[in-house]
């Protein structure tokens, strides 16, 4: 059986390669036009997954 902080570890760490792989795989998409596009592309991109993921997990409290 798992403990507490074992269970925890292993949440954290496939959440964070699902995100990580995630992102890397929407960095090489082709967007359409966007005129931040022209100014801040990869951070436009950037924040699109963030703002997606917030959107997704909504507000979490890890204690």
């Amino acid at each position: 059986m798992l403990t507490k902080l074992e269970a925890k570890n292993i949440i954290r760490d496939t959440v964070k390669e699902s995100i990580i792989a995630f992102a890397k795989k929407s960095l090489k998409k082709k967007a359409k036009f966007q005129i931040l596009d022209l100014l801040i592309p990869k951070e436009r991109k950037i924040r699109s997954i963030v703002g997606g993921l917030e959107t997704s997990l909504g507000t979490v409290y890890i204690n």
